[in-house]
């Protein structure tokens, strides 16, 4: 098995595929649409990997849960399987890995999650819904999932807010007409569009190809058509952008010492997250950041600074690597230490768009040329 086998074999699936994604669980073994997963992974200690290590951490995450890992002609292709549960593990990028199945989605995500779950290496990717939109908009808009749900970080005695508008919305629309659907939401309900699917369709009018996927929140590609090569295409992109959004946050926000012109000085900012709107039960969300529960997975000591003002020295579950939290009702600022993984605070931010205000994104600003 090498890359073009297991290409030829993902394009063979997907012909055999029924493009229903909404009912995938009543089709046969092996009819649902072919899934792939984005996942993100560290050493032990918060090193990034490379091509000897990847490996490594792969085959140790899969042991755990009796997933048999076989290597291939590319010694960054491997193929896992567990009873009928089989995926092709892509480490082409040491640190991105991708992960492709033709298994049906509820085994399958059982038996990924739990390889995920129990591995403080892994963690899922989080693209934020612009990130998401932006993928979708490449292609031909033909859906989406809304999932904003503001009782999420709220104790269970505030049941006043289920009668407000807008605290939770849930909709999934499938077919045409979906950009003026969201072009409504939009005015309706700006603040609550926290995208949990987005579906989209690329074809070669050429070659008479085409691919229609969904990406979820966490991602996640459905695919059902006749071209893996569009499939793949996507599956760059987004591996693309999301990378670039890591990379990005970590130049920016880990707090590292370096050299200047001046001598030695510390490099590295606080990321800034603005809340539109204050936070609805501050003491509340603060207890939820530091509470080690899925989603947030972080944990912490807080501190009082002043009135509705709290510092907390925290640390990510997923890497171990210490962060800071600066925190009031309307802004948040994050400090990352200089190993300290940016899947954390993309993590971070799709929930707070999903349970604070959707709007909510992070501002990296532009690196400064060398010379003017």
């Amino acid at each position: 098995m090498d890359r073009k086998e297991m290409a030829l074999h993902l394009e063979e699936h997907l012909r055999n595929v029924n493009v229903y994604f909404d009912r995938e669980r009543e089709f046969p073994k092996g009819r649902g649409p072919l899934k792939t997963y984005l996942l993100e992974a560290h050493a032990g200690n918060g090193d990034t990997l490379n091509s000897k290590t990847a490996p490594e951490i792969l085959s140790e995450a899969t042991e755990k849960v009796g997933l048999k890992v076989r290597e291939t002609q590319d010694k960054r292709l491997f193929e896992a399987s567990k009873g009928d549960v089989g995926f092709f593990f892509d480490l082409l990028d040491a640190r991105f890995w991708v992960a492709h199945t033709m298994s049906n989605v509820d085994v399958a995500q059982e038996v990924l999650g739990t390889v995920v779950e129990e591995n403080h290496n892994l963690d899922y990717a989080w693209p934020p819904s612009d990130m998401m939109r932006s993928i979708q908009r490449n292609g031909r808009s033909m859906g989406f999932g809304v999932d904003f749900d503001e009782t999420e970080f709220l104790p269970a005695s505030e049941t006043n807010l289920i009668d407000e508008p807008n605290t939770v919305v849930r909709i999934r629309h499938s077919g045409t007409g979906a950009e003026n659907w969201i072009n409504q939401l939009e005015k309706f309900a700006p603040n609550a569009l926290a995208f949990s699917m987005v579906k989209f369709a690329h074809e070669d009018k050429n070659t008479r190809s085409y691919i229609i996927q969904e990406l979820n929140e966490w991602g996640r590609l459905k695919a059902a058509g006749n071209s893996i090569n569009l499939h793949l295409q996507v599956v760059s992109t987004l591996l693309h952008e999301y990378k670039s959004l890591i990379l990005a946050i970590e130049e920016f926000a880990r707090i590292r010492p370096g050299i200047s012109e001046h001598g030695k000085t510390l490099l590295g900012e606080p990321l800034v997250l603005e809340f539109p709107k204050p936070l609805r039960n501050f003491e509340t969300f603060v207890k939820e950041l530091v509470s080690c529960r899925e989603p947030l997975k972080t944990w912490g000591i807080v501190e009082d600074v002043g009135k509705q003002q709290v510092q907390i020295e925290g640390v990510d579950l997923h890497t171990g690597s210490r962060l800071r939290f600066d925190l009031a009702p309307h802004f948040m600022r994050v400090y990352l230490a200089p190993k300290a993984c940016g899947n954390t605070v993309a993590r971070l931010l799709r929930n707070l768009q999903g349970h604070v205000d959707s709007s909510i994104q992070i501002k990296i600003p532009e690196p400064e040329p060398l010379f003017a």
